[in-house]
């Protein structure tokens, strides 16, 4: 995804995209309530879709993650947008990661780790490390205590990638992630 924002521009790349917004991953920080042009490519699309995009939150450490709302008078074109995508490509449809709301007895699982660490902000990191454990919601909330809101976006951002799992069958073996995870603390064997 091509971003621009008051003459400057750069790369990045949508998750959790809808018709109405999405969020934003970009290699530096936007400012919130910046207005953007943005230019979202699918591999899997005839077009780009260009379109103006209001900052409407904003994460403060790298990964930097936006939540970026789409302006009122791109929405009709980028709902025909989504609607061409989803009409060649209906298995896009059936890919929800991330339900609207956690029961707090929902048990958190590990997915199979890359072989390089993935850019994870601090927030991702403590509850991927926890993660590992497959603690319930409700035992990551305690653990986590007053840092539980920040946690919950990351908690989110994980599930939206496809790191952290509700369902067992994707289930990996954690060790892979704390391998990663103990390589990337300071003081650890490496960092890349």
């Amino acid at each position: 995804m091509h971003v621009e924002s008051y003459g400057a521009d750069c790369e990045g790349h949508a998750e959790d995209v809808s018709a109405t917004g999405c969020r934003l991953v970009t290699p530096a920080p936007l400012g919130d309530r910046s207005h953007l042009r943005l230019r979202i490519a699918a591999d899997c699309s005839p077009a780009p879709l260009a379109l103006g995009a209001t900052v409407i939150w904003t994460g403060d450490e790298p990964p930097f993650r936006q939540g970026v709302h789409f302006d009122p008078a791109d929405h009709a074109r980028a709902g025909a947008w989504f609607d061409d995508l989803a009409a060649s490509h209906a298995e896009l449809l059936h890919q929800v990661r991330v339900p609207d709301r956690l029961q707090l007895g929902a048990r958190l699982y590990v997915t199979e780790a890359p072989r390089q660490a993935p850019r994870l902000g601090d927030e991702e990191a403590v509850v991927l490390r926890f993660a590992c454990g497959q603690p319930t919601v409700a035992q990551l909330q305690r653990v986590l205590g007053p840092d539980w809101s920040r946690a919950q976006r990351a908690l989110f951002q994980l599930l939206g990638r496809g790191t952290v799992t509700l369902d067992q069958a994707e289930a990996a073996d954690p060790q892979g992630w704390r391998d990663l995870l103990a390589a990337e603390r300071p003081g650890g064997r490496h960092r890349q």
